[in-house]
């Protein structure tokens, strides 16, 4: 059985909002691409996983993903926050997702 690393961008405040957004891009992923233990997408993962991780960019915080993420375990989620006027926050998720 295979896996490949999904990431997925999104705004979000707080932990809380990010998990109540998670929940809701997890329902329109089975609405999508239904209940199937093996469709290459976050359904197929074990819940969000919020770290305390920081980046200030994207390319570092999905380096660490990869690293840090186990195959068919938890979808986690680090901040990104470059710290410059003008860019807002967000999460990004990751994991490795069944196919």
């Amino acid at each position: 059985m295979g896996a490949s690393f999904r990431t997925q961008r999104i705004k979000a405040t707080s932990g809380r909002e990010l998990g109540e957004k998670f929940a809701k891009l997890i329902n329109a992923l089975r609405c999508e691409c239904g209940h199937n233990a093996c469709n290459g997408t976050f359904t197929t993962n074990k819940g969000l996983d919020i770290t305390m991780m920081v980046f200030k960019t994207e390319d570092d915080a999905e380096a660490w993903l990869v690293d840090n993420c186990v195959k068919w375990g938890s979808v986690r989620a680090v901040r990104i926050h470059s710290f410059k006027k003008g860019i807002e926050p967000y999460w990004l998720l990751g994991a490795y997702c069944s196919e």
